[in-house]
């Protein structure tokens, strides 16, 4: 696919380097919202109506704002790599944009 983005993927990678005593905690929350992302989008192209489609959209976007405060949230209490977590802010912060603009 092209353009495609590796945000899932490096954000998921980046929550498993998270401290053992996150892992059911911030860890879990991280991976589940990483994988619900794309999951809620997809859903979009299988759903018929503008309704769905913008309910998936929705829960989408909701998603990525509370992933985004996650990353944060581990970002202010240094448990995470500085550089590799304004990475992925900044791509889950274009995926918002672009969702927006949908």
């Amino acid at each position: 696919m092209k353009g495609k983005s590796n945000t899932g993927k490096k954000t998921y990678l980046l929550a498993q380097s998270l401290p053992y005593q996150e892992k059911f905690a911030v860890t879990s929350q991280i991976k589940r919202y990483v994988t619900s992302i794309p999951s809620n989008i997809t859903k979009d192209y299988v759903k018929e109506s503008d309704n769905d489609f913008t309910r998936y959209l929705r829960i989408s976007l909701n998603s990525c704002f509370e992933l985004e405060s996650h990353l944060m949230l581990c970002s202010d209490l240094k448990i995470i790599d500085e550089t590799r977590s304004s990475e992925s802010l900044e791509s889950i912060q274009r995926l918002q944009k672009k969702t927006i603009l949908l």
